[in-house]
């Protein structure tokens, strides 16, 4: 039998992997069957929720080369956002999933994002209103996440072009799904 301490770091971890099962379950449902490229795909765990074509894009080789090996039926490159805006144009939608609290310019790859004439964009990102603990820890070892915490997720994208919905994946992660209005 094992200690209680670890008994409870198990049922710990195994919580925490069933509520990231669920979160990207969720995202795949909001992904649906269109064609997705996710910005900062890491090594792509989103890409086994998405059931259409997928292209995920990160700029760190390690992480793409370890997506390709692990999901060796979607498609993956290492590149930065602002080289592969001519790739938008053949897909759906835009996925960024946790990614953008991580980038300095933001707005400037939303900004770039919004002129590829993609028709949707999706962003999954912690909650900007997020307090306690998780928010110390962001704003300590994250420092590009402050700026994420006085932004309104729902002025990201012109409102004269895009429509809004929202919800909640997790108590701290929340969804926006951008629709642009002239299709």
């Amino acid at each position: 039998m094992l200690p209680l301490f670890l008994q409870r770091m198990l049922n710990d971890c195994q919580e925490k992997q069933k509520r990231i099962r669920e979160a990207r379950t969720k995202i795949g449902e909001l992904c649906g069957n269109g064609r997705v490229i996710e910005i900062g795909c890491g090594f792509g765990a989103n890409s086994e929720y998405c059931m259409g074509p997928y292209l995920g894009i990160d700029m760190e080789p390690v992480v793409i080369q370890g997506a390709k090996k692990r999901h060796p039926s979607k498609e993956f490159l290492c590149k930065d956002v602002h080289d592969a805006m001519h790739l938008f144009s053949d897909y759906d939608t835009a996925l960024f999933c946790a990614v953008l609290h991580e980038i300095p310019d933001y707005r400037g790859i939303l900004n770039n994002v919004r002129q590829s004439g993609i028709p949707r964009v999706l962003i999954c990102d912690y909650d900007p209103e997020l307090k306690g603990w998780l928010r110390l820890w962001m704003n300590v070892f994250e420092s590009d996440a402050k700026g994420w915490w006085g932004n309104k997720p729902e002025q990201l994208l012109p409102e004269a072009e895009w429509s809004l919905r929202s919800g909640q994946i997790t108590r701290s992660i929340l969804w926006w799904e951008f629709d642009r209005k002239n299709r």
